[in-house]
């Protein structure tokens, strides 16, 4: 585990003003999905991670890796890092490229849960875009309250990060950010080992091919839980499974929310949920009364006030 503050706060500079969006709006997160599997995560307390590569856009990954390839190993910004790198350790860059290259075409076996932010605003309607990317037709958003996906697990190796919707430009400017953070800070790098700073740059690598998408994404707003047991260290909390999504059979690594209680604070359903909505549906009435029971059953308080009908006016 990387301990050093203020080497975090140049790594996760990104993250973190993400971080201080949601909490400075009071945003919440949420999934769209169908009604079936919005019962079969309430009723087994566990949420699917599926493939990268089944997600909606086609270049998931693939994007990430050729942007950082190109700036990295064919740009000024790409050779002054490397220049800055070996001032620290003459051979960190060298060490940097052989241990990334190593797990780079393991990066497409990286399994995904995704949220979108949810602001108040949405609370009667839900997402018209969501609805009709992710649940179309009897289906459910269920709303999350923060907490669990801004505080470091300490149980599962799974982690939770905000998407990024860069093109070329825009991804060259924040690396030409980055590498001047590094630039401006070599002294506090030189009072660390040079594993712990390949530790940093390593990680750094992964996290920008893991969390960057395509522009025509952006309006999603989108976060995510990560695991990948190759590229981390695989745990017992997160097992693979064989299930039909939509009729097909995929690999799914399944995840007990309910075990990650190590925040400080628990993560069992009740606490966790903060609303549902039912979306279009054929008989959204019947859906309401179907979910207030399950989550009665299942020890959420005040169900009644937790799950409301969409009053969007969508034909179905």
């Amino acid at each position: 585990m990387i301990e050093n503050k203020e080497l975090l706060n140049i790594f996760n500079a990104d993250y973190n003003e993400r971080i201080s969006y949601l909490k400075q709006n009071d945003l919440k997160l949420a999934h769209y999905t169908s009604a079936a599997v919005a019962l079969k995560i309430i009723d087994n307390k566990e949420i699917w991670l599926n493939n990268v590569g089944n997600m909606n856009d086609y270049r998931e990954v693939e994007l990430g890796k050729n942007l950082l390839a190109k700036t990295f190993n064919k740009t000024d910004e790409g050779k002054r890092l490397k220049n800055i790198l070996s001032e620290i350790d003459k051979d960190l860059s060298k060490n940097l490229i052989v241990r990334y290259n190593k797990i780079v075409d393991d990066l497409d076996n990286t399994y995904a849960f995704c949220l979108t932010e949810h602001k108040k605003d949405y609370d009667k309607y839900g997402k018209l875009s969501m609805w009709r990317a992710y649940a179309p037709k009897n289906g459910i958003a269920i709303i999350l309250n923060l907490e669990p996906f801004i505080e470091e697990a300490r149980k599962t190796s799974a982690f939770t990060i905000p998407m990024f919707y860069y093109d070329y430009e825009e991804f060259a400017d924040k690396f030409k950010e980055f590498v001047d953070k590094i630039e401006e800070n070599i002294d506090l790098f030189k009072t660390i080992t040079t594993e712990e700073a390949l530790e940093f740059l390593y990680r750094k690598f992964l996290v920008s091919v893991l969390s960057l998408k395509h522009k025509g994404f952006e309006e999603e707003k989108e976060w995510r839980i990560l695991y990948n047991n190759i590229v981390y260290i695989p745990d017992e909390l997160v097992i693979e499974k064989f299930e039909m999504v939509n009729g097909i059979p995929r690999i799914v690594y399944v995840l007990n929310f309910e075990q990650l209680n190590d925040f400080g604070y628990s993560t069992n359903l009740n606490n966790i949920l903060y609303k549902i909505i039912i979306g279009p549906s054929d008989n959204p009435k019947q859906l309401q009364e179907i979910f207030i029971k399950k989550l009665k059953e299942n020890g959420v308080t005040n169900a009644e006030s937790k799950v409301v009908i969409s009053e969007i006016p969508v034909r179905i």
